[in-house]
C-alpha cells in the first residue's frame, strides 16, 4: 500500500521531468516554468475580464515549511477584453511563463456566472494546457480574486489548502464537486442543467480574509450557461443521491426507542437506478435508491442490535432519504422549473424522436413529469452492530 501511495505522489514529478527532458515541440526547462495551482475569473465594473492566477514558488515551498517568512506563492491579477488577453497581460509581470498543466482549481465570480460562463468554458476547452480535472467553484458574494487572495494558516499554498478542505469533507452531504470536464458536458450536452459548488464567506468581518473564513457548501444552479439560483447546503443531499454523486455522508435519524434522541448513520454506499417509461406519449420516471450504512453514534443507551431494532432503523433511513428526494424534486419542478438531475438526458438516449419534439421546452415538460421513488436501506447485519456503552 505504501508503495502505491509513493507512486501516486511521485507521478506528477515524473510527468514534469518528462516534459522537460523529452524532445517534444514545446520543450521547456523546469527552471523556466511558473506552476499555476489556481485560476480565478471575474468581471470588473468597466466590463473588463479580470483573471487571477496563483503560482507556486517551487524553490520557496520547502523554505516556507522550515519557517521562512517568504510566501511560497504569488497571486497575480490582470484585466483584458477577453480571458486570453488578460492572461497574456499577466505575462508582462512574470519572468517565467505560467504552466497550467497542474492547475487544480478554477473559481468563477458571481457576475461572470450570471452573464454566462460559455466564454470561460470556450477558453478552457481550447487551451491544451489546462486540466479537464480541475475543480470548478462559483464565488458567491465575493470575487474569485478575493478567494485566491485569502490567507492560509495551515498550509503553504492557499488554493491547495482549500482543495484539501474539500477532499477532507467528502463525507459531507453539503458539498457538490464538479470538475471542468463535467461542467463542459452539462452545459454543452442536452438533457441536464449544471449545478456547481459554491464558495462563500461565513462571516462579515472586515479583517484580512482567510481560508478559515470561507465555506464550500451548497450549489449554483444554471440554466444553460447562466446562473439561475442557489441551492442551500441542506438541499444538496437529495441532489447528490439522484445524480449518483454521494460518495458517503452522515445523516441523523430518530432513535426508535426515544424520539428525543438521535442516531447518527454513516451512509457508505448509495446507488441509484432511473428508469423511464412512456404513457400517452408522456415520460414517467422510476427512481430506485439502494443505500447501505452503519451506526456512527447513538445518544441513547438502548439496545439497537436486535433484528427488530435494525429493521426500524432501516425504515427511518428510508423515510429520511425519501423525504430529502421529494424535497429536492419539488424544488426543481415547482420553484426552479429546471432539470438539474439529467432526466432529459435519459429521455434523449431512450426515445430520440420524442426528445426532438420536446427538447426546446424540456424544462416545462420536466416540471409536470411524474417521478416515483423507491428506497431500500440496510444497516449492517445485527450481529455486527455494536451495543451502546452504559455507565455502571
Amino acid at each position: 500500500m505504501k508503495h502505491c501511495i509513493k507512486r501516486y505522489l511521485l507521478l506528477p514529478i515524473f510527468c514534469m521531468i518528462l516534459i522537460c527532458l523529452t524532445g517534444c515541440w514545446d520543450n521547456r526547462d523546469i527552471t523556466e516554468l511558473s506552476v499555476v495551482s489556481a485560476v480565478g475569473i471575474d468581471k470588473t465594473d468597466d466590463d473588463q475580464i479580470e483573471v487571477t492566477i496563483q503560482i507556486i514558488k517551487i524553490g520557496t515551498v520547502k523554505a516556507k515549511e522550515q519557517g521562512s517568512s517568504d510566501e511560497a506563492y504569488w497571486s497575480i491579477s490582470k484585466t483584458g477584453n477577453t480571458i486570453f488577453e488578460a492572461l497574456r497581460n499577466i505575462l508582462t509581470t512574470v519572468d517565467r511563463k505560467p504552466f497550467y498543466t497542474y492547475n487544480e482549481l478554477i473559481v468563477i465570480g458571481e457576475d461572470i456566472a450570471k452573464e454566462g460562463i460559455m466564454e470561460v468554458l470556450d477558453f478552457f476547452e481550447r487551451d491544451h494546457e489546462n486540466r479537464r480535472q480541475a475543480l470548478v467553484l462559483i464565488a458567491k458574494g465575493l470575487s474569485a480574486k478575493e478567494v485566491l487572495n485569502a490567507k492560509t494558516e495551515l498550509s503553504t499554498i492557499p488554493s491547495l489548502h482549500l482543495l484539501e478542505v474539500i477532499r477532507n469533507s467528502q463525507a459531507s452531504t453539503k458539498i457538490i464537486e464538479v470538475e471542468l470536464f463535467d461542467l463542459l458536458r452539462d452545459v454543452c450536452h442536452p438533457g441536464k442543467n449544471a449545478v456547481v459548488g459554491i464558495i462563500e464567506k461565513i462571516d462579515n468581518e472586515k479583517e484580512e480574509l482567510k481560508i478559515k473564513n470561507l465555506r464550500v457548501a451548497g450549489g449554483a444552479v444554471f440554466t444553460k450557461d447562466k446562473l439561475q439560483a442557489w441551492l442551500k447546503p441542506k438541499d444538496t443531499i437529495g441532489y447528490l443521491i439522484i445524480t449518483n454523486e454521494l460518495k458517503n455522508g452522515i445523516i441523523n435519524i430518530p432513535d426508535p426507542t426515544d424520539e428525543n434522541k438521535l442516531v447518527s448513520v454513516e451512509l457508505k454506499r448509495v446507488k441509484n437506478k432511473i428508469e423511464v417509461k412512456f404513457k400517452d406519449n408522456k415520460p414517467t420516471f422510476l427512481l430506485e435508491i439502494k443505500a447501505a450504512g452503519n451506526i456512527g453514534e447513538q445518544q441513547s443507551t438502548s439496545d439497537l442490535t436486535t433484528k427488530e431494532m435494525v429493521k426500524k432503523l432501516d425504515k427511518e433511513i428510508e423515510k429520511l432519504i425519501e423525504d430529502e428526494l421529494k424535497k429536492i424534486i419539488k424544488l426543481a419542478q415547482e420553484e426552479l422549473e429546471n432539470d438539474i438531475f439529467g432526466l432529459g438526458a435519459i429521455v434523449h438516449m431512450k426515445n430520440l424522436n420524442y426528445w426532438k419534439k420536446v427538447e426546446n421546452d424540456w424544462d416545462s415538460v420536466f416540471s409536470e413529469t411524474q417521478i416515483e421513488i423507491k428506497v431500500d436501506a440496510k444497516l449492517k447485519a445485527p450481529g455486527t452492530v455494536k451495543k451502546a456503552l452504559e455507565p455502571k
